[in-house]
């Protein structure tokens, strides 16, 4: 049995004062958070396929472009106009607006954009939208953050679009998530986008451990809305 990071003792065996006994031949658990983590911190410019590159460029073409199709769409305009209203330190620009509002609050509205209209990219296999939840949280972020090149964008994005759809189809391969009543772009969304933005913002390992696990608490999405 593990208990902590230690193997206890099998049942009649016991150390000092009974303590469990802790194996020292025995390696301690992984957890899957580490390969993603080192995976994130690895992954660069160079080591990308010149097709991935043209791919994510034209990903960020068309989610731009579907966000200010959705930008009065119903729902949308009116949490545009809420946000708006609350204002705060201007960071991240409203897509379709002059407005500057936190990096967090763009990410949502204009997430929410790109969405509204059900036209933004689609990984079928995992059944995840991967743009919506990752360019708008990346470019942002990028909005707040001196010293990025477009090289560290494509990057995030790249990161962000592959992890989400990684994740999905671990968790469930071929299987249609709406059957059985989750949502996977936003499930998903949270760890890959944090993920994505802290490689944007240079987290290191402990750092994105901390972000990702923040986001895995957060992580929620069920299919009641397209029902």
């Amino acid at each position: 049995l593990y208990v902590g990071n230690s193997v206890a003792a099998p049942t009649g065996t016991s150390g000092k004062e009974g303590e469990p006994v802790a194996s020292s031949s025995t390696p301690k658990p992984s957890d899957a958070i580490l390969d993603l983590v080192d995976y994130s911190l690895a992954l660069s410019y160079e080591n990308l396929p010149p097709e991935v590159i043209r791919i994510t460029k034209q990903q960020v073409l068309d989610t731009i472009g579907v966000g200010l199709a959705g930008h009065n769409a119903e729902g949308v305009r009116q949490l545009r106009l809420f946000t708006e209203a609350n204002g705060g330190k201007a960071e991240g620009l409203v897509w379709g607006t002059a407005v500057r509002v936190p990096a967090h609050e763009a990410a949502r509205v204009n997430g929410a954009m790109a969405h509204a209209l059900d036209y933004d990219d689609t990984h079928e296999k995992s059944y995840v939208h991967p743009s919506v939840i990752t360019i708008p949280a990346v470019l942002a972020v990028a909005e707040k953050v001196s010293g990025l090149t477009g090289k560290d964008l494509i990057v995030a994005i790249v990161l962000g679009t592959d992890i989400s759809c990684r994740l999905a189809l671990a968790a469930q391969p071929g299987v249609n998530p709406f059957k059985v009543g989750w949502h996977n772009t936003t499930i998903y969304g949270y760890i890959s986008s944090a993920l994505a933005v802290g490689k944007l913002l240079g987290l290191d390992r402990d750092q994105l451990i901390y972000a990702a696990g923040i986001a895995y608490h957060q992580a929620a999405g069920n299919a009641q809305a397209h029902v």
